[in-house]
């Protein structure tokens, strides 16, 4: 996580709105590769700003403390809405996968998590939510069924079933090693 750049109000011409602006991309641009700020180090670094840049955090929910932390700054043993998390399992173009254990019933299950900074972005939030109202309206022995969607907080995010194995990527870097393999020993032997 690279620390937050610190800009004086003196330093940046133009009114309040262009600063407040400047100011809320770079805190979400740091949000989305992975950082996380305090939001009062944020306000007592621009203070000319603050009560606006209050307003609009709160509009965001990033300094209630009883909001969640960053998709990927969930950690092991975090109790939400019902899950226990035990583990990153893996991450995807629209998320972050964690192993849970859903407390009402002790069943493993793989929580998707969309990132806040994704959130953000309403063509993300609206793919994220079609993704999986599509996959729980499905039910085929070689699809994993979805048993859940919720949101909490700023956090969306949907739950099914936790299978263990091999990702994707490594099971399609595995074969394409096979096929190399595959081609180069008739080579060898000739």
């Amino acid at each position: 996580m690279k620390p937050l750049e610190v800009t004086s109000e003196l330093e940046v011409e133009g009114d309040e709105d262009e600063l407040l602006i400047r100011v809320l991309d770079g805190y979400l641009a740091d949000l989305e590769a992975g950082g996380f700020a305090e939001p009062s180090l944020l306000l007592s670094q621009h203070p000319n700003i603050a009560h606006r840049l209050r307003a609009c955090l709160a509009g965001l929910q990033l300094i209630d403390e009883e909001s969640l932390p960053p998709a990927d700054q969930i950690s092991a043993g975090r109790q939400f809405d019902g899950y226990s998390i035990v583990r990153e399992a893996g991450r995807g173009g629209m998320g972050i996968v964690y192993e849970a254990v859903q407390t009402s019933t002790s069943r493993r299950v793989a929580l998707k998590v969309l990132p806040f900074a994704a959130s953000l972005d309403s063509r993300q939030l609206q793919r994220f939510q079609n993704e999986a109202h599509a996959a729980s309206h499905l039910h085929h022995p070689h699809i994993v069924p979805v048993y859940d969607v919720q949101c909490a907080g700023s956090m969306h995010f949907y739950t099914m079933q936790f299978i263990e194995g091999a990702s994707l990527a490594t099971l399609l870097h595995q074969q394409r090693r096979r096929h190399r393999s595959a081609i180069l020993l008739p080579c060898a032997t000739s």
